[in-house]
This record gives C-alpha cells, sequence and structure tokens, in this order.
C-alpha cells in the first residue's frame, strides 16, 4: 500500500516540474520577519506531504495571564492546495466561500505588504464592514462572511483525499490561546482573536503615528477589567516553515512544521474608567454699562479651570510617585448659572485621581479645592466643585490646547494643537494618551 505520508511524484507520464522554490505564509507580522516569495507547492515526498491533517496553535503574547481566559480564537479556511494540471506541483486556490474573486487571487510571487493587504481584503470579507455611523460592530451586523453560511463547522471535515482536493470554507470558533487544534486540512487560515464576553467585536482602527506598522484598518477587540486589546488579522498556511529570516522555500533545510505555534501580538491600551468634574455654579452675574440712556448687561464669561493627575494607586500618590496622566480641564459659563460637566474617559482602572480647581477668574470663590475619586471598571468616578459669586466683578477666560501626535498629508510628523474653551460640550470629551505596552 503506498505510504500516507508520499505525495504523487509524477501526476501522469511525461509529467514536468515545475520550478521548486515557493512561498508558504504571511505570517506573524506582528513578532517575526514574515515569509514571501512563490506560493507554489513543488512535489516532494521527503520534504512534505501536502495532505496530511495538521494542527495549529494560536497563543499570544503581552497578555497578562488573567486575561488570556478572555480572549478565543476563530480560524477561517481560506484556500486550499489543488495540483497544476500535468506537473508535479500544487497551487493556492480560494476556497467554496469567495465565489465572487478569482481563483488565481493568491498570487505566486509577493512580498510581506502584498500578504498583508491580502490578509487584510480577506478578513474584511468575513467580518464585514461598520455599518453607518457605527465604529464597532458584530460581523453579523457589518454583513460579513463569518456566519452566514460560507464557512462551514469544522466538525463537518471527515479527512482529505490526495485525488480530489478538499476546497470546502470551514471554520473553527472559540479556541482558547494556547490550545491546540487538531485534525484541519491543509490550508491558508485566517486567524482572528478576539473577546469571549463581547459580540461587537470588530472595530474600525484609526491610525496615528505611534501604532505599530501591523495593525490594519479594521482590527478585533477582547477586553479586561484593565485593559482593551486590538488584534490585526493574521493569515497562516499548514503546514508551514518556520525561519527566523530569509525565505521559506523547499530548497530551505528547515523542516516542514505540521503542527505549527503562531504568536499574536496585539496593541494594547488601557481601559477606562470615566471621570466626571461636576461644577455647580449657585450664581452668575451680569455687569451693568452706562451707555448713554441704554444701559446694557455685559456677560463675563466664568471660566473654570481644573487640574487632573492621576496615579497608578493611592499608595502610589501617597509615595508621590510619578503621575501616570496629567492635564488640565476648563469648564465655562457664559450667560447662566447651574451645574456642567467635564468628562475624561478612559482612565486606566485603579488609577487614584486628584483633581484641584485651579482657576476660578476675579468674580467666583470655591467652597473646595481639591477632590480625589478611584477609577473602577464599568462606572463613573465623579467629584463635584461648587462655587459662588463674591461680588466682584471683571471677567476671566482660558483654554486648554490638546495636543495629538499627527501625520500629515506630505507623510511628515509632529504635533498638532486643538484649542478647547469648554470640555463641557459632547465634542470635547478628554481622552488620555493612552501608551501601546
Amino acid at each position: 500500500m503506498k505510504d500516507e505520508r508520499n505525495v504523487r511524484n509524477h501526476r501522469a507520464e511525461g509529467a514536468r516540474w515545475r520550478p521548486a522554490a515557493l512561498l508558504l505564509a504571511a505570517v506573524l507580522i506582528a513578532v517575526s520577519v514574515p515569509f514571501f516569495g512563490k506560493s507554489v507547492f513543488a512535489a516532494d515526498p521527503d520534504r512534505v506531504n501536502v495532505f496530511l491533517p495538521c494542527s495549529l496553535t494560536v497563543d499570544s503574547s503581552g497578555i497578562e495571564m488573567q486575561d488570556k481566559q478572555n480572549v478565543v480564537v476563530d480560524l477561517y479556511r481560506v484556500a486550499y492546495l489543488t495540483p497544476y494540471e500535468g506537473y508535479d506541483t500544487y497551487r493556492w486556490e480560494l476556497t467554496s466561500a469567495f465565489p465572487d474573486l478569482p481563483k488565481d487571487y493568491l498570487p505566486e510571487y509577493t512580498d510581506r505588504d502584498g500578504w498583508k493587504e491580502k490578509t487584510e481584503e480577506l478578513a474584511s470579507l468575513i467580518l464585514g464592514t461598520a455599518p453607518q455611523n457605527q465604529t464597532q460592530w458584530n460581523p453579523t451586523e457589518g454583513g460579513g462572511r463569518a456566519d452566514d453560511g460560507s464557512f462551514k463547522d469544522i466538525s463537518e471535515y471527515s479527512g482529505q483525499s490526495e485525488d480530489q482536493p478538499d476546497s470546502t470554507s470551514y471554520k473553527i470558533t472559540g479556541v482558547n490561546l494556547g490550545k491546540p487544534v487538531e485534525n484541519i486540512p491543509s490550508g491558508f487560515y485566517v486567524i482572528i482573536a478576539r473577546g469571549s464576553n463581547i459580540t461587537e467585536y470588530v472595530s474600525t482602527h484609526e491610525s496615528d503615528a505611534s501604532d505599530p506598522e501591523y495593525m490594519t484598518s479594521t482590527v478585533t477587540l477582547a477586553t479586561s477589567e484593565k485593559y482593551t486589546y486590538q488584534f490585526a488579522a493574521e493569515m497562516v498556511a499548514v503546514p508551514t516553515k518556520i525561519i527566523e529570516d530569509g525565505e521559506a522555500n523547499t530548497a530551505n533545510t528547515v523542516p516542514w512544521q505540521y503542527n505549527p505555534t503562531v504568536v499574536l501580538k496585539p496593541e494594547i491600551r488601557g481601559r477606562g474608567g470615566t471621570l466626571a468634574i461636576v461644577k455647580n455654579l449657585d450664581l452668575y452675574e451680569y455687569r451693568k454699562k452706562e451707555v448713554g440712556d441704554n444701559p446694557r448687561d455685559i456677560k463675563d464669561n466664568a471660566t473654570f479651570v481644573f487640574e487632573v493627575t492621576a496615579y497608578e494607586n493611592e499608595r502610589s500618590y501617597e509615595a508621590n510617585a510619578t503621575p501616570i496622566y496629567h492635564n488640565f480641564v476648563t469648564i465655562t459659563y457664559n450667560d447662566e448659572s447651574g451645574s456642567k460637566t467635564a468628562l475624561v474617559e478612559d482612565l486606566p482602572v485603579g488609577a487614584f485621581v486628584v483633581v484641584q480647581e485651579v482657576y476660578s477668574g476675579r468674580s467666583y470663590t470655591g467652597t473646595v479645592e481639591e477632590q480625589t475619586a478611584v477609577i473602577n471598571p464599568n462606572e463613573q468616578a465623579q467629584v463635584d466643585f461648587k462655587n459662588t459669586y463674591d461680588k466682584r466683578q471683571g471677567g476671566g477666560g482660558s483654554f486648554v490646547n490638546n495636543f495629538k501626535y499627527v501625520e500629515y498629508d506630505d507623510n511628515t510628523t509632529g504635533w498638532d494643537a486643538n484649542r478647547v474653551d469648554d470640555n463641557s460640550t459632547e465634542s470635547e470629551v478628554v481622552t488620555p494618551f493612552i501608551s501601546s505596552k
């Protein structure tokens, strides 16, 4: 009986060989040099049986151990191997989930950027696009193919035949990080990491100059108590070759991997916590100005400035440690008294925040100068300040410059300032700078 680990050496009498070098996968943009080159398999019984069932393990670096239970992985088989007619070589063709794309969609030759582009295009078809006026959605809301019947569950896979390549689109969903997925058909798989505790896990990604280069315009999300993890879709071929540098092809001496492990590297952002700074002004006073026989009221802005300083926790504050966040927030009244609120969003959970009123103009006196709060998940912390009119007349004003590091149209980068006169308006919610971990 023919050994199941051998592939055909000759498809027919007189069959010819195609050139042997080939690319297997554009993998791990986040953590290693991607493989690039030619995407055609040469039949080589000493190296690979392209129809042997494989396994795949997906893990992630940078995620705290207690958070890994919140992250699962979905695998979508998007391409399969099929023989070149009359040759002892194989090529990748898209599976049945993409009838509107050409079969030679995956090029024979491409580079890292080329594979990234193909990965993003296929992931967008699987996950869909943002519905109108939304930046975060469930794939079913965005017209994605993840759950519309385009992909069969892997439980329907019953094995592969060398004579009849399996073009079926399979999906494997909800796999825990670090757990091997056994007995899957060879092929190209799009890897989607997501939160197990959220349904709207797809998000548009507004890139800026500080973002990792592997991030794409669409990302998937996972959340924990302290962090939000953003993942770019990845694509991997199994079997594959995993090398540190150079090109993966059949000429390399690196052994074929039927059970590879892929390590994803998410972008990690501190998760908020919102702080509400509530200002109560019990009286707004007009100035009278005599203009001939027509006296009129003069409206002087009543402006209040708050210094917001956050520490990792209360112990850090008491130890006079370096703050993890510092900013100024302004609230302005220009015609009447009442209550106004400025929001500071996405403060790290557990942070100890000190808020001081550092400016109240000429005409108003504060009843409290400092308030503190602790940022907790899924709730809004609040500090309250009250001012009274002290009968001194005169205007006052302030503004806050918000700086953002941006990339300009001419590909240069720099800090861009946005002047804000009143953070209590809906459009001027303060979002702290959150660094990647």
